[in-house]
């Protein structure tokens, strides 16, 4: 039992790792500023776009022996393969893949950094991520072990310092019109609930070599460590919407999603903000190239 529940452990850490890259920081703080006093309307209907969705194709995709294509093949075969052929490329080397590397490059290299060379960057950033997803059953040691844990000490750092010391008050008025729709759309925006397919292919074969094999011993341990991805995400999603309400009065929709996240860290932090956030961007999309490279 004590085996099971470390392996669990482990999953779910990783799993939430794995969706935790570029979009999942930027994009709650920017929608908690445009929320004002009714981010949490935001971040309910961000849940669902994103966290629920992506937990419920990773369950999905367990029930079917063939994890690369799951349930697409109630639609056929040949359809499987073509829409989880697309699904992979844009999941992967397409978008998501591509923007973990660019996003370090934006928010934690360049303005620490500015002479160092992108291309010579990602070279370098790809290297430690193929180095670290080559053995795709190790990943989980890897990321659920290491890096995660380090990964939610200083989001909880952040967010706690947030909580104690908010940067400011919360608009009264939100600056959309419909606040549920748009963390909806926005939740679902970031790709999850197209990654929990390609994430669940990792997810699955990591269950198997752990000694799950049989199909509801699967779901089982896939539904054990979606509920801790789940908590985990639903925690610092919330954490996120929040500092980005506290600081709802004093920009608006017009600055950008990653000068927002700078400028909130700043805030919190002050000087020592931009390491801060160096931190928390390279060790999120380090953690995500790794999970979507290795799927």
């Amino acid at each position: 039992m004590q085996k099971q529940t470390k392996n669990m452990l482990m999953i779910g850490f990783m799993m939430f790792s794995t969706f935790f890259g570029a979009g999942n920081l930027i994009f709650p703080p920017y929608l908690g500023m445009e929320a004002g006093a009714q981010w949490y309307t935001g971040f309910f209907g961000f849940l669902i776009g994103d966290v629920t969705l992506a937990i419920l194709a990773i369950i999905a995709t367990c029930k079917f022996e063939d994890a690369n294509k799951g349930v697409l093949t109630r639609g056929g075969n040949l359809f499987a393969i073509i829409i989880s052929s697309v699904m992979i490329l844009c999941v992967g080397p397409f978008v998501c893949i591509p923007r973990t590397a660019s996003t370090v490059y934006e928010i934690s290299i360049q303005p620490n950094f500015p002479q160092f060379h992108s291309i010579l960057f990602s070279i370098l950033f790809f290297i430690v991520v193929f180095i670290l997803a080559v053995r795709p059953t190790k990943v989980v040691d890897y990321v659920g072990k290491f890096l995660t844990p380090a990964l939610l000490l200083v989001l909880a750092c952040m967010i706690i310092k947030g909580l104690i010391s908010p940067i400011g008050g919360f608009a009264p008025v939100p600056k959309i019109e419909t606040v549920f729709a748009e963390g909806l759309m926005q939740g679902y925006q970031t790709l999850d609930a197209m990654g929990g397919t390609v994430v669940a292919i990792l997810v699955m074969a990591t269950i198997v070599e752990k000694g799950y094999g049989e199909k509801n011993a699967r779901v089982k341990v896939a539904t054990q460590a979606g509920i801790v991805a789940g908590i985990a995400l639903m925690v610092v999603y919330g954490g996120l919407c929040f500092l980005g309400g506290t600081a709802s009065e004093q920009y608006d929709i017009s600055i950008a999603s990653t000068t927002l996240l700078v400028e909130i860290t700043k805030s919190l932090f002050g000087k020592i903000g931009q390491v801060i956030l160096a931190i928390i961007v390279t060790l999120a999309c380090l953690t995500t190239a790794i999970g979507l490279t290795s799927s």
